[in-house]
């Protein structure tokens, strides 16, 4: 594959990794309030991990994703190219998973966030995330509409989570 090839798939596995995450970053953080309850080791706890899963879903969309996915997700992806795709999306659902403890367990360590609610609202929709777009980058770069409703829905997460961290991370707002 020539390297304008790859960065064409590393491009449109961006969109489409922006939109996963999007959707399952709030949907895991959502799942992991409900989890955790009142009976956590901190009273704050539920408010620490909302306040947290917006601004790392936030940072995640503006920065965290265009780097990894530029970076490991290109690696990943040149590594198992020739695999047959069930695969290469297990391996891909690996490092995703990977990032996430990477996020998880500062949380963990020094924020009032339960290990089970970090795992839930930070590991998994990182692994998931990888693994929806290593399914999905195949489709998208053969039907080229596939590939502009992922940039388009992107877009919409990308400028959603400029003002969550304005608010969240600078108190501005």
């Amino acid at each position: 594959m020539s390297a304008s090839e790859e960065t064409k798939r590393a491009w449109v596995a961006l969109g489409i990794a922006e939109v996963a995450f999007a959707i399952l970053s709030p949907v895991g953080g959502l799942v992991a309030i409900l989890v955790s309850g009142p009976e956590s080791r901190d009273e704050w706890m539920p408010l620490s991990l909302l306040v947290a899963i917006v601004m790392v879903t936030g940072a995640s969309l503006l920065v965290g994703l265009p780097v990894a996915v530029h970076t490991v997700g290109r690696l990943t992806e040149r590594l198992t190219r020739t695999w047959r795709p069930l695969g290469a999306g297990l391996i891909h659902l690996v490092v995703g998973l990977g990032l996430g403890v990477l996020v998880a367990v500062p949380l963990v360590v020094w924020a009032p966030i339960e290990p089970l609610a970090a795992v839930i609202a930070f590991v998994l929709p990182g692994g998931l995330a990888a693994w929806v777009t290593r399914a999905l980058v195949p489709v998208a770069v053969r039907h080229r509409w596939v590939a502009i409703v992922a940039w388009a829905l992107a877009a919409l997460a990308f400028v959603a989570s400029v003002p969550l961290l304005l608010v969240t991370v600078w108190g501005i707002g």
